[in-house]
């Protein structure tokens, strides 16, 4: 569960802090963002946090089909709620 979390924190600033104007990867979201594969590499930060989770749950030691579900499923779950505390902060 505690690398859930971890995958949501390094989902979120990849591809919501690092991509703003101004930032290190501003442009390389400026590319992909018209493009239909964009969301699950950098636009969208429930996508990617999927991804991470899908593509690194292979690597879990004593892999079963339910952990790698419940890692993506918690993964996407925990960037949501990190999306959300991150609009009530910036939002007055």
């Amino acid at each position: 569960m505690l690398d859930s979390l971890y995958i949501a924190l390094i989902a979120f600033t990849y591809s919501e802090l690092l991509t703003r104007e101004g930032m290190l990867l501003n442009k390389l979201w400026c590319w992909f963002e018209d493009k239909w594969y964009g969301k699950p590499i950098i636009t969208c930060p429930l996508c990617v946090a999927g991804q991470i989770g899908l593509w690194s749950g292979f690597l879990m030691q004593e892999w079963t089909p339910e952990k790698h579900l419940i890692r993506i499923f918690l993964s996407i779950f925990f960037t949501h709620i990190i999306t959300l505390l991150n609009d009530k902060i910036e939002t007055p």
